[in-house]
């Protein structure tokens, strides 16, 4: 058993990526600052702000790391935050959230139980359809193998997500993608590595009108997400399995309703209405 810090060298980093989202990333950045267990570095990824993001965080928070580039997309923008970093286990925080005040605590001692990856639950409070849910659902986190929960849906996001640097490099990082980078990366992740779990809502997520899980912004969205997941399935599972005809059935299934859901979350409870979520693969 590992000591209860973030990583056998006790460091930690935060990787924030940031595009025109000034006063969020300083919300963001202070509910960093304020967890119970520190983390050793915060870096921020100002990817092509033209609103003033990285002068306004330099000047509310100068201790940050800032990397500023041109345009590169969430993914890559995480990736380059990783590359920067020093620290064994790194940490996400997507500009609109905010972590609870003991999200580190309860990641890393995941992490000292010998997991290299780590995640809990996320508030996400919905400011377009007035509504609050949880990601995961209750009952619906996965401890230990979760490829094949995975395959079925995306039941994390970044921001409640801790991996050791091991993890990061074997996964290959996140994609290219500028949207389903995250869902690719995790299930490249599940493929290698159990995640540690906890059950503690440690993220506040804010679901608005510029958020990437808006899809009536982006038409192509849930088809672009699922291409994505095609690919994945094609390299991890054996040809004429279950998961290949799931992904199969779910291209259809969004073929017929995409053109009713407004966010991702209104995608996740028609799948899980369908009875899909809980097919066998």
């Amino acid at each position: 058993m590992r000591p209860a810090t973030s990583s056998t060298d006790g460091s930690t980093a935060c990787v924030i990526p940031v595009r025109d989202r000034r006063d969020m990333a300083i919300s963001a950045i202070r509910s960093v600052k304020e967890q119970k267990v520190p983390v050793s570095e915060i870096i921020l990824v100002d990817d092509g702000s033209m609103d003033g993001t990285a002068e306004a965080v330099r000047c509310a928070h100068p201790d940050v790391h800032i990397i500023r580039t041109g345009g590169v997309g969430p993914g890559e923008a995480r990736n380059l935050g990783v590359r920067a970093s020093k620290s064994a286990t790194v940490m996400f925080l997507d500009s609109d959230d905010r972590w609870l005040p003991d999200h580190t605590e309860a990641l890393l001692s995941l992490v000292a139980a010998d997991f290299d990856v780590a995640y809990g639950v996320t508030l996400t409070v919905d400011s377009i359809a007035g509504r609050r849910f949880l990601i995961p659902e209750e009952g619906r986190g996965v401890h230990g193998a979760c490829l094949d929960a995975l395959l079925r849906w995306c039941f994390l996001v970044p921001s409640s997500v801790c991996v050791t640097r091991k993890a990061f490099e074997e996964a290959g990082g996140f994609g290219p993608q500028p949207i389903g980078e995250d869902w690719a990366f995790f299930l490249r992740l599940a493929s290698r590595f159990p995640f540690g779990f906890t059950d503690k809502i440690i993220t506040e997520r804010l679901l608005h009108d510029k958020s990437l899980s808006y899809v009536c912004a982006n038409s192509t969205a849930i088809a672009d997400i699922l291409s994505v997941i095609k690919n994945i399935v094609r390299e991890s599972a054996p040809p004429g399995s279950e998961a290949h005809a799931w992904i199969e059935r779910s291209e259809q299934f969004a073929r017929e309703k995409a053109h009713t859901w407004r966010t991702i979350q209104d995608w996740y409870m028609a799948l899980k209405a369908s009875g899909m979520l809980d097919a066998p693969l």
